[in-house]
């Protein structure tokens, strides 16, 4: 038997008389979704970037293994406990590295801000107010949107952020491009282990 009319659903939830309900289009915005379902992430994997000098592109590394001709070098951190890659700035070196350019994603609000997220460590703690400057630039001839980190004061990986706001974000279709450069740092190594963007997904 049917619903009655008189208990059918209506408005952003509807009913059909045989009881089945839906929801309209666009009834469902990304506000009413908890965090983790609202925020998109982009990867940006450290071992495809490049090392930028006068705007020529040199390869990070020479078969995976640090040498004298990269700096920043990538390395893996131990081959017997920790296995995992790292990029790493000598105490001194202050040379830019760029990720690879991404393509905006379709579901990425351009009203919302853009987080870039890194997550560094240092050997020692001694240069506590050094920084790194993390440049975003967008599509073709924009300027830089970026800022820099809070200030590095820690030898454990931790996370900085670096937030775009929404009046530097483009209408998609977009592409973005990010690079780092440390302040000077004349005794820390900074050690760069994982990075990602955070966006607010469209409703």
């Amino acid at each position: 038997m049917g619903i009655p009319t008189i208990w059918r659903f209506t408005g952003d939830v509807t009913s059909t008389a045989a009881g089945v309900t839906a929801i309209g289009a666009t009834k469902v915005t990304s506000a009413m979704l908890g965090t983790n379902l609202a925020t998109g992430y982009i990867p940006l994997d450290m071992t495809t970037g490049k090392i930028i000098v006068t705007n020529a592109l040199q390869a990070t590394t020479e078969g995976m293994l640090p040498d004298t001709n990269t700096d920043p070098i990538l390395l893996r951190i131990n081959g017997a406990t920790d296995k995992a890659h790292r990029l790493d700035w000598a105490a001194t070196s202050v040379v830019e590295f760029d990720f690879a350019p991404f393509a905006y994603p379709v579901d990425l609000d351009d009203t919302a801000a853009v987080v870039v997220n890194l997550l560094i460590s240092k050997n020692t703690n001694t240069d506590t107010t050094a920084t790194v400057a993390v440049s975003y630039f967008e599509g073709i001839g924009d300027t830089n949107a970026g800022g820099n980190t809070a200030a590095l004061n820690a030898t454990a990986i931790t996370q900085y952020t670096v937030s775009v706001t929404a009046a530097n974000v483009g209408v998609y279709p977009n592409v973005a491009k990010i690079g780092l450069i440390p302040s000077a740092h004349g005794t820390d190594a900074i050690r760069l282990h994982g990075a990602w963007i955070e966006y607010t997904r469209k409703s």
